[in-house]
């Protein structure tokens, strides 16, 4: 089951199981009903209204990351004691983590988006685009259109395998008990700081995990605009 929480938009794909929220829940069937294509979509469960935004598929799984905790001796191995709505969250704050970082995402999305229509270059709002249902895409993040339109915009790098391992590793930081933060640049031990230094991407965004760090300075996005 997917854990609903009003005031966000709770991402999912075919294979997450249900929707659950305080108030009820729907079975996988009946999400697929709720939700019909890629996009955001508002879906009534138990009286109430939440956002949901279903996506093509996620970056890694929850079979993944049990078989990532089973590696590791991580106690989200046993779903008991981590079941699969908090899994699951932890991974939509990886892939969000990622996405913010990268300037991009990596799985299948929709969204609306409107375009002026005056017949010369528009920038669209995302990149990685793959299809798009008014005017002409223009490689993968412009658009030329005769006349104004709202469109539905298809757009996602494809995800790959140091993407999947990227996800699992910085999903699994959120999933451990830590007592300090996993890109803390010091802490203190017996009342002296010892101060180090974590690789963390420009400006100190990324997340001091190495191995995700180095995902995300190869793939993120250096876009650039073209007029």
């Amino acid at each position: 089951m997917t854990a609903l929480s009003a005031g966000r938009v709770t991402r999912w794909a075919a294979g997450d199981g249900g929707l659950a929220a305080p108030g009820g829940s729907l079975d996988e069937a009946a999400a697929l009903e709720a939700l019909p294509k890629l996009g955001v979509h508002v879906v009534e469960v138990g009286g109430e209204a939440y956002e949901v935004e279903r996506v093509g598929s996620r970056y890694c799984s929850v079979a993944d990351m049990r078989a990532y905790a089973a590696a590791n001796n991580d106690a989200f191995a046993d779903a008991s004691a981590y079941p699969d709505d908090e899994v699951l969250a932890a991974i939509q704050a990886a892939e969000e983590a990622i996405e913010d970082a990268c300037g991009r995402s990596f799985c299948t999305r929709a969204r609306t988006v409107a375009l002026a229509g005056t017949g010369s270059l528009e920038e669209l709002p995302e990149v990685d685009a793959r299809s798009l249902s008014a005017g002409t895409l223009v490689g993968d993040r412009q658009a030329v259109a005769d006349a104004p339109a709202e469109a539905t915009l298809v757009y996602g790098a494809r995800g790959s395998e140091r993407c999947r391992q990227a996800c699992m590793r910085l999903a699994a930081t959120y999933l451990r008990p830590r007592s300090g933060a996993e890109n803390a640049r010091g802490t203190s031990v017996d009342g002296v700081y010892v101060s180090y230094e974590l690789a963390t991407g420009a400006e100190g965004s990324w997340t001091g995990i190495p191995y995700v760090d180095s995902f995300i300075e190869s793939a993120r996005s250096r876009r650039v605009v073209v007029m």
